[in-house]
């Protein structure tokens, strides 16, 4: 998305009135499903088909170390 946001400022794709509605340019168009413009907040919904799939984090889980553990999972001496 950072590339995205870069081609909108490089381009000056934003609307001078309103900021949060981006005007498309033919490029950007057909990324944003033929729209002419689209709002910061609706251009989400035409951005994620084109990005990467999402990793399920829920497969990595960690380990919390509590209090008083340090990294290895012992106890840490107090003086």
């Amino acid at each position: 998305t950072q590339a995205l946001w870069a081609y909108i400022r490089e381009n000056d794709l934003q609307n001078p009135e309103d900021k949060r509605e981006i005007l498309c340019d033919k490029l950007l168009s057909r990324v944003m499903g033929g729209q002419s413009r689209v709002t910061m907040f609706s251009m989400n919904k035409y951005i994620t088909p084109h990005m990467l799939e999402k990793v399920d984090k829920s497969k990595y889980q960690h380990e919390e170390i509590t209090k008083g553990e340090d990294e290895s999972g012992s106890e840490e001496e107090s003086d």
